[in-house]
């Protein structure tokens, strides 16, 4: 394709990155590379330079000069006028199916929570998402944007995300220290397999990477990840399988349920993971307000999980605030962004 670019350029010019050289450029690399060099040789790096100027790839600028240097051969002159000229001339290239309004009036017709990732907008707009992303580098007024605060927060949340805030200070105006505190949560995760699509509930957590002293290596703050499902017999035959063998099936998860996956599971990995140096301290689990988060949970908690000189607690993040927890923020939302959203 054509480009459009001015036809002089110079070496202290910045040229706009495009698809391909026109012959103004290309007798300015061979200048440049020319004015650097002894005897024909090139200077050691001046390539690189050369390509840094025209903001293109060094293999460019050596294709060309390689190109000069058999003109120059074939020729028999050691000072051939100019490179030999591009074979593009004219209408020619692949030709243009979206231009700037049509891709900006296809986006526009697509609502809202339908563009909260490219790949979902490039299917519901019927652009391609290559074309999304080339069209995001030539025109700014395209940007992703991302917001994790919560502007319909009722005053009585704002107060609660103040309070919890503020628990991190202590009464010296010291802040406590991070890396005793846990985040859990809670994800479903929909199985790829046609034949056996199980909406499974996982339970992650996570800690603060940190330098362990005791092994002498970091800590990379994964704690782990645990499905909630039970082994059941199957209750009737079908063609893939007979009555009786043992399946793998979700759990409800509820408070009992959830509790023993803390005794069994959660905590004690915390202590086969941890750094030793937290068994002196007080470590917390920051969950979210779920229904199987009930009080009687922590209390049972708090109690059971004072031994072998660990000290663990529960506590819960304020209502309405995932962006309180690292897991909402990063890990969980990657995932919900793969397997949430509608493309077909």
């Amino acid at each position: 394709m054509p480009s459009s670019r001015c036809e002089s350029i110079g070496p202290t010019q910045s040229r706009v990155k495009a698809q391909n050289l026109t012959d103004v450029e290309r007798q300015a690399m061979i200048n440049m590379l020319l004015a650097s060099s002894n005897g024909g040789k090139r200077k050691y790096g001046s390539v690189k330079g050369v390509a840094d100027q025209f903001n293109c790839h060094r293999t460019t600028v050596s294709a060309v000069w390689n190109s000069w240097k058999a003109a120059c051969a074939e020729c028999g002159s050691k000072m051939i006028a100019s490179p030999p000229t591009t074979r593009m001339k004219g209408n020619c290239g692949a030709k243009t199916k979206w231009s700037a309004e049509a891709i900006e009036a296809a986006i526009k017709f697509v609502p809202f929570h339908k563009r909260q990732t490219t790949r979902a907008l490039a299917f519901h707009s019927g652009v391609p998402r290559s074309t999304i992303l080339r069209h995001m580098k030539r025109n700014r007024r395209l940007r992703c944007k991302s917001s994790y605060l919560r502007p319909l927060l009722t005053e009585d949340n704002k107060e609660e995300r103040m309070k919890f805030a503020l628990s991190f200070v202590k009464k010296n105006h010291v802040f406590d220290d991070p890396a005793r505190r846990l985040q859990v949560e809670a994800l479903h995760h929909k199985g790829n397999v046609p034949l056996c699509p199980l909406c499974v509930m996982f339970l992650c957590a996570v800690a603060r990477p940190r330098y362990d002293v005791s092994i002498r290596r970091m800590f990379d703050g994964k704690i782990g990840m645990w499905p909630f499902v039970v082994k059941a017999p199957a209750q009737r035959n079908s063609k893939n399988r007979p009555w009786g063998p043992m399946l793998t099936e979700p759990q409800n998860v509820t408070a009992q349920v959830y509790q023993d996956m803390l005794l069994t599971r959660v905590i004690p990995a915390i202590k086969m993971k941890l750094p030793l140096v937290m068994k002196s301290s007080t470590v917390y689990i920051q969950q979210d307000n779920a229904g199987p988060h009930a009080k009687s949970v922590n209390k049972a908690i708090d109690q059971l999980a004072v031994n072998d000189g660990w000290t663990i607690r529960l506590r819960n993040q304020p209502p309405n605030s995932p962006d309180f927890n690292v897991l909402d923020l990063g890990f969980f939302n990657s995932s919900v962004s793969v397997n949430s959203i509608e493309y077909r």
